[in-house]
């Protein structure tokens, strides 16, 4: 076992947001086939550590900071998305015990290459259904 991984998926368990984000293409063919979906894997926190320690760890990623409105102290994101996202939660899956079927949905997110053609009906309503799942997971309270 990894010490290292299973740090990673605890703050990933406490801190992170393993999602699905749906993200049209262009919006004016309304069409579902214009609809693009991606894994993200984001940790927000104000130690700023933590955020480089798992930068490093994975070696993917970018680190932004913000502040608070109302505190003094920034606070640090670190967000992977797509293929290095995949790669994140395969990574920590063995090590997580809340957040499992948010990075098993990431990891089996159909990918389809650019220039294959249109993405077919039924990749598309997979990769639907599977945000559907995902939102229902990450609601609140759930």
């Amino acid at each position: 076992m990894s010490t290292d991984m299973a740090y990673a998926a605890g703050i990933m368990d406490g801190e992170g947001c393993l999602t699905i984000k749906q993200r049209s293409a262009s919006q004016q063919t309304g069409s579902a086939l214009s609809t693009s979906y991606s894994g993200e894997v984001t940790v927000e926190m104000t130690d700023e550590t933590t955020i480089r320690f798992l930068h490093e760890l994975f070696g993917v990623g970018s680190i932004r900071s913000r502040q608070r409105v109302a505190q003094n102290k920034p606070v640090y994101v670190w967000r992977v998305t797509d293929a290095a996202a995949r790669k994140v939660c395969w990574d920590i899956l063995p090590y997580l015990r809340i957040k499992q079927r948010q990075a098993e949905l990431i990891i089996t997110l159909p990918v389809w290459p650019q220039g294959k053609g249109p993405v077919p009906e039924e990749v598309v309503t997979m990769k639907a259904t599977m945000l559907t799942e995902m939102r229902s997971l990450n609601r609140v309270g759930a």
